[in-house]
């Protein structure tokens, strides 16, 4: 037995006809032989009838929607989503402006990660009911949770004009909170990275929320960039350090390179550079201390060049012996001076006449004394870095100065620290502010020398 459901016209048409043929016959040639009064009770029989059809496919229609929406919301309760999607999609199949099965489908389909079917069922929804509040925030929350939030909120915005509703409201005035500071932090991290600033930016960039979709991406891209940037600079004034023999300055700097990147090939092979020429330089100063102790019965101490300092040249022969000898010294060697190789000591003095010959007369005093290794000075010597030296003799400020050398026309920078130890002026001087790179020699002058 069929059930068919006309529109009212359809069903019109039917009950005219079926009048008609009661009462005219099926062709309209004559009348049917029923009393008027037969032929009305029949039309509203046949009426009753096919009303009677329509109302019970409505009722079996609207008893389907309701079972098949339980359904779907008992799946959705116990957590079988993908049962859910499949009874509220018959819902929406068999009534097709179903608003609840709709919003109800989409909760399930987000479970499973189905966004794209959420969005869709969720907009579907508001365009079939344009006051559906949970609709509105539900399709905002997915649109937050993709990183959409200024989308977010002109649905919001859209919603609270339809509906007036203080939910929606809220839920936009938070999201843009969130969006203003997430802006904030990326403005701020853009103007810190112009101004080479990385490693803020990095952090600053970190702060910018998820759910500023665009912004965040960049962001992403932003803290790589800066890393980048941040690691190629520290390199080259590591490399700088280590080219100035500065090797604990120079590995500070790589130290910050591993806090970005501890696998950076071009940082560990700097590195492993440093530790060789650390090593190499600690066994030069292992070797000058070994061949210090090995002539230490031959070197002049602090001691005896203190008594010493004030003497003229005369005085000084008759204290260390007639073991020496005189070679021009100082720039464009304008100067005369004793060169005591044994005892590691070369002593300037101004030059003169000799028995009408240049040399050094027995009454010129000291220019100044330059010491090898040889030299003890209280127990520092030349060789020594500053640091050595400054546990030795006390810890005093690294000076420089600028010079000119001899048969160049580029100045040269040297560092050096400096003593008055009773009658001398001691002088440790560098080429590096750490006096990894010592002179040949420690000058000495009197201390009464201006």
């Amino acid at each position: 037995m069929g059930i068919y459901i006309y529109s009212k016209n359809k069903l019109k048409n039917v009950i005219v006809y079926l009048f008609d043929t009661l009462m005219y016959g099926k062709n309209g040639r004559g009348r049917f032989k029923l009393k008027k009064k037969i032929c009305i009770i029949s039309a509203v029989l046949i009426l009753c009838i096919f009303l009677g059809g329509i109302t019970l496919a409505g009722y079996m229609k609207s008893a389907k929607v309701k079972e098949q929406f339980n359904l779907g919301s008992k799946f959705l309760k116990e957590g079988k989503y993908e049962e859910a999607i499949i009874a509220f999609e018959k819902v929406i199949k068999i009534e097709p402006k179903n608003v609840e099965a709709r919003v109800d489908m989409a909760k399930a389909c987000i479970e499973v990660k189905k966004l794209e079917l959420a969005e869709k069922m969720l907009k579907e929804a508001i365009s079939i009911d344009t006051k559906n509040v949970e609709a509105y925030l539900l399709l905002g929350k997915l649109y937050v949770d993709t990183g959409r939030i200024e989308e977010a909120i002109a649905l919001q915005d859209n919603g609270f004009n339809k509906t007036n509703n203080n939910e929606i409201k809220n839920f936009k005035e938070e999201l843009s909170a969130i969006l203003q500071k997430s802006k904030e932090n990326y403005e701020n991290a853009i103007k810190q990275m112009n101004e080479k600033i990385y490693l803020e930016a990095i952090d600053t960039f970190g702060r910018v929320d998820k759910r500023d979709g665009k912004r965040y991406s960049d962001s992403q891209s932003k803290i790589l960039e800066c890393k980048r940037l941040y690691i190629n600079d520290n390199l080259k004034m590591a490399e700088e350090s280590f080219k100035n023999n500065k090797f604990d300055e120079a590995n500070v700097i790589l130290g910050n390179i591993a806090k970005i990147d501890e696998n950076n090939s071009e940082m560990l092979k700097l590195k492993s550079d440093i530790a060789k020429a650390v090593q190499k330089l600690n066994e030069e100063e292992e070797a000058k201390r070994a061949a210090i102790e090995k002539n230490k019965s031959k070197t002049l101490s602090l001691d005896i060049i203190n008594t010493i300092i004030n003497l003229n040249k005369g005085e000084i022969v008759k204290k260390l012996g007639n073991n020496y000898e005189i070679i021009p010294y100082g720039a464009e060697g304008w100067c005369r001076a004793l060169n005591y190789k044994e005892l590691g000591v070369i002593i300037a003095f101004k030059p003169g006449f000799v028995n009408g010959e240049f040399g050094i007369p027995d009454t010129s005093k000291v220019e100044w004394m330059d010491c090898d290794e040889r030299v003890d000075i209280n127990g520092a010597r030349n060789g020594m870095n500053f640091e050595q030296v400054q546990n030795i003799l006390g810890k005093t400020k690294v000076e420089s100065y600028t010079y000119v050398p001899d048969g160049s026309t580029s100045s040269v920078t040297q560092f050096c620290i400096k003593y008055i130890i009773e009658n001398c002026k001691v002088s440790f001087t560098a080429s590096d502010s750490e006096g990894r790179k010592p002179s040949r020699y420690v000058s000495i002058v009197s201390a009464k020398s201006n």
